[in-house]
């Protein structure tokens, strides 16, 4: 998932790995709110991109991942006092977000060139 993606089966590993993540992180995000009392939104919010991503392998839920996880991790990068492990979960989500929208752009590049019209 690091490196570049040249095949059709790598963006589709990538895609699946990505929105596993987000479907993790949106698990963690529910058992967050239920000992901290605060929303399942936001992980409300994941697992639906997250299910989205998985099941549609679309460019624009994966761009709405990568919004999203920007959105999220704005507040950590203001809040010098809160740079904890929420950065590195916020840096996980971006990094995954990325590599899905690289690997759906591309999954569609390769399926131009599988049936070329």
């Amino acid at each position: 998932m690091i490196f570049s993606i040249k095949t059709r089966e790598q963006a589709l590993k990538t895609i699946r790995n990505s929105s596993i993540a987000f479907i993790i992180i949106a698990i963690f995000q529910f058992v967050a709110s239920i000992f901290f009392f605060s929303s399942f939104l936001e992980g409300g919010i994941l697992a639906i991109l997250g299910l989205a991503l998985h099941f549609t392998k679309n460019k624009f839920v994966a761009g709405l991942l990568l919004l999203y996880s920007l959105i999220l991790i704005a507040p950590t990068f203001i809040n010098v006092y809160s740079l904890g492990s929420s950065i590195l979960i916020g840096i996980l989500m971006i990094f995954a977000s990325i590599k899905a929208l690289e690997a759906t752009i591309k999954l569609k590049h390769f399926k131009q060139q599988e049936h070329p019209d």
